[in-house]
């Protein structure tokens, strides 16, 4: 069944973030490791998650004065101001840290409210795994360049000054900037929906099942080792290839690998669930090769197995997610307090994610430190792979309905 008009467009919509993203998402921060440190960089990403969990939870107020498809352009123009501020304040952008963390997250948090809670409204039951397969490949097919062209821009006019400013990652910042605002003018509308019913107090009275439980507990666990190992990571492969054009080309590999493995999900999964396990098992083994590798080798190994593999996993943990909101009882207006929820699990790991990584660097050798944490990281992915291996367990009729294309 092909995807429809709607799910195009927010697959259009996500490319358009994705893509900027990729273009300085990793050079934001070896920027901020550039100008200072190891912990100033987790200390930026701690507060900027920490900001974007509460305006996710503002999010039931949010998006009852302002249409989800325009808190959606609103978010990529804040976008766009983010990297005007720190083309502006260059160098500076350090001893503004806090404020800029923080702007970051409520652009990041309304942004995600928004953009889910249509993902979850106008994608069909029946092609999940066909729309967050498709949507994987095609966003990290689109994304595949972008860190390639950020990483020339900064290594071939990094030595360069114009008008008195240097350029470098100045540059970079301001050509996203002006991405972003186009970006924000030229997507399609979103269709309007009515308007979500939401009480704070539905956090309290509400029911939990057995397999939304399973769903927070695997949302918590994945929030762990997600978006820290992105920020760590790509510190330490800066630290490898030392350049950042050389940086560029490892996350475009991982990109068009990624790509890769979602268009090779997609058949699989609809086949069987179990085959989320080459997603399951492939991270760990990936991310524990990397860690006792620090050297090109043990970097090539690590692009190329997460890279393939990772899609795998994501792709059902998604399909997994909207399958038991769907089985949840009730109209999807009443079902926005289940969607915050289900933030707030991931979030809060993700904060206490970046809390650990601090703390654990904190007393000695910042970098050597890091690379010890990361053969910690392997038991996270595994244990999602458990609790999915439950899920299904529990829920297999729910399951087999979201195979059928």
């Amino acid at each position: 069944m092909a995807l429809n008009v709607n799910e195009r467009n927010l697959i259009l919509i996500q490319a358009l973030d994705f893509f900027t993203s990729s273009l300085a998402g990793i050079f934001v921060t070896v920027f901020l490791f550039v100008h200072s440190d190891f912990k100033t960089t987790i200390l930026y990403s701690l507060i900027s998650f920490s900001s974007l969990l509460f305006f996710l939870i503002m999010s039931g107020w949010t998006l009852r004065y302002i249409v989800s498809g325009l808190l959606v352009r609103l978010s990529l123009l804040g976008s766009a101001i983010f990297y005007l501020l720190l083309f502006l304040l260059r160098e500076q952008a350090i001893n503004y840290l806090i404020p800029l963390a923080i702007f970051n997250g409520c652009i990041g948090g309304n942004f995600w409210a928004a953009f889910n809670l249509n993902q979850y409204i106008f994608t069909s039951k029946d092609t999940r795994i066909k729309y967050f397969g498709s949507a994987i490949a095609f966003l990290n097919g689109l994304q595949a360049l972008a860190p390639l062209i950020g990483g020339a821009i900064i290594t071939f006019t990094g030595h360069l000054v114009f008008l008195g400013l240097p350029l470098g990652y100045s540059l970079l910042f301001l050509l996203v900037s002006l991405v972003l605002g186009f970006s924000a003018l030229l997507i399609g509308k979103l269709p309007e929906h009515e308007i979500i019913s939401f009480r704070f107090t539905d956090f309290m009275t509400h029911k939990r099942s057995s397999t939304w439980l399973y769903v927070l507990s695997i949302y918590f666990v994945y929030g762990s080792y997600d978006v820290a190992l992105g920020t760590v990571t790509g510190i330490l492969i800066y630290l490898i290839v030392r350049q950042e054009i050389f940086l560029g080309v490892t996350q475009t590999a991982t990109f068009l690998l990624a790509a890769l493995g979602g268009l090779l999900a997609i058949p699989l999964l609809h086949k069987h669930p179990r085959y989320f396990w080459i997603g399951g098992l492939g991270i760990p083994l990936g991310i524990s090769l990397f860690a006792f590798n620090q050297n090109l080798v043990g970097l090539t190994l690590f692009t190329i197995i997460t890279g393939v593999t990772t899609p795998f996993l994501d792709t059902w943990v998604s399909t997994v997610y909207f399958s038991t909101l769907d089985a949840t009882h009730g109209n999807w207006i009443n079902k926005y307090h289940l969607l915050i929820e289900r933030d707030f699990a991931l979030g809060t790991s993700r904060i206490l994610s970046y809390i650990g990584v601090y703390i654990f660097i904190y007393f000695g050798d910042q970098v050597k430190l890091a690379k010890t944490w990361l053969l910690f990281l392997p038991l996270f992915p595994l244990i999602v792979g458990i609790l999915l291996h439950l899920y299904a367990k529990s829920t297999k009729k729910i399951v087999q309905e979201h195979l059928v294309v």
